[in-house]
């Protein structure tokens, strides 16, 4: 797999078109319309390294700060920890002022020095009005660690692992729909991951979760394509 200067491996069959995204919708659990979209690579060529996810990540935020993707529903964007310590503080606002974006931190373990300067850069950025979300709460890097180290939290998205587990044991079930409810009068905003079943999408509306992402919801509400040109790597 060959590299470009600029970080990303070199795919020749996306050389012309760009590299593909696709925009996952997260889906309101009350009626099932959408609420706003996730990026997800879709690149024919997989990022096989941490510099190769770093140019991903940038390439996304420079796009997003010169098209309005969302057509004003939120995007929510994952970033991997070293992304975050390297991007400009600039780059983020840039991305923000076109769109409404949530920037998801990373569930990847992170060393204790690593870990606390990642959450410092959060905190700064988020008291500048930018807004991030626990990705995969119950999965890698413990989600609790994560929710107490930062000032404010827009949004947790629970892993799917957890879900499954919860749904299958009711005492589990009472524990997830009590956070859920915490959360929830904390102002921050609940989303269930991988709804793949209708049997999950039902218990996640039961359990009280506001939004809904997965495999069975992209069957009700389908993913958009998004093409980022080369350009912008």
């Amino acid at each position: 797999m060959g590299m470009l200067e600029n970080g990303i491996s070199n795919d020749a069959s996306n050389a012309d078109a760009g590299i593909r995204f696709e925009l996952q919708a997260l889906a309101r659990a009350d009626n099932l319309s959408v609420y706003g979209y996730e990026f997800l690579y879709r690149g024919k060529v997989w990022p096989s390294s941490v510099v190769e996810w770093m140019a991903v990540d940038r390439a996304v935020l420079r796009y997003l700060a010169e098209v309005d993707e969302g057509g004003g529903k939120p995007c929510f964007i994952n970033l991997s920890h070293e992304s975050v310590l390297t991007t400009e503080e600039a780059a983020f606002a840039a991305a923000c002022a076109r769109n409404d974006i949530r920037f998801e931190m990373s569930e990847a373990a992170a060393e204790k020095l690593l870990f606390d300067q990642v959450c410092e850069k959060v905190i700064r950025l988020s008291s500048l009005g930018m807004q991030f979300a626990i990705d995969d709460f119950g999965a890698g890097l413990d989600g609790s660690r994560r929710l107490y180290a930062l000032d404010s939290v827009a949004a947790i998205k629970v892993d799917r692992g957890l879900l499954v587990t919860a749904a299958d044991r009711p005492q589990a079930a009472r524990m997830l729909e009590a956070s859920v409810a915490s959360w929830k009068s904390a102002g921050i905003t609940t989303v269930a991951e991988g709804v793949e079943s209708a049997e999950l999408l039902a218990f996640a509306q039961r359990v009280g979760f506001e939004l809904l992402q997965g495999w069975h919801v992209d069957t009700i509400v389908p993913p958009k394509q998004a093409v980022i040109s080369r350009a912008f790597f």
